[in-house]
């Protein structure tokens, strides 16, 4: 079983990175793990089970489904206006102004 943050001795409760966990829903060894992984993250996080995959979704469609769990994360949580007014630590309104 493979868990990145053991094998690079991550602190997890020190995450506040908006952070995307993926499982299949039949790799049933790693369920568990990444639940208990996701209760310690402190920032932004989700955990989505892809029903009846298995362990690097081999299965049809299935990668297709990550891609787009994948991609709609990434657009929640790293759109380039968000990400440069975090690095500035300016704060933006809704309309995407600085304050």
């Amino acid at each position: 079983m493979d868990q990145p943050w053991l094998r690079f001795h991550i602190p997890l409760i020190a995450v506040r990175a908006p952070t995307l966990l993926i499982v299949g829903g039949a790799d049933h060894e790693v369920i568990e793990p990444n639940e208990q992984a996701l209760a310690r993250l402190r920032g932004p996080k989700t955990l989505v089970i892809v029903p009846g995959a298995s362990h690097l979704f081999p299965e049809p469609r299935a990668l297709h489904a990550v891609i787009g769990y994948a991609a709609g994360w990434f657009e929640r949580h790293l759109a380039a206006d968000q990400w440069q007014s975090r690095r500035s630590g300016q704060q933006r309104d809704q309309g995407g102004r600085a304050k």
